[in-house]
């Protein structure tokens, strides 16, 4: 963001449920892939969650704070990618 790197997403554990670090931020990400619904933590503080509506074609971001909304928004993408990547049924990817 900006020009300048911002964090790294490393998986931890898990396949349907996965675990995630983004590691430049601590943030601890949990969620379910084949529901595209993450949730995000900085501690015991929640950082951002994102839900699927429209039959899963449209997701909804709810952000704690303003200034963590893009950093929420390319981690909400990113994970979007992955989960059309590694589930072995195709899915369509989310519309931004």
């Amino acid at each position: 963001m900006n020009g300048q790197g911002h964090a790294t997403l490393i998986r931890m554990v898990g396949e349907t449920h996965p675990l995630y670090m983004l590691r430049g931020s601590n943030w601890l990400v949990t969620g379910n892939m084949a529901a595209n619904h993450f949730r995000a933590y900085h501690g015991f503080e929640a950082i951002f969650a994102s839900d699927a509506i429209a039959s899963g074609q449209t997701l909804r971001l709810w952000c704690a704070h303003a200034d963590c909304a893009p950093a929420s928004l390319l981690t909400v993408a990113v994970l979007d990618h992955i989960r059309t990547d590694s589930i072995t049924q195709p899915l369509t990817p989310v519309a931004f």
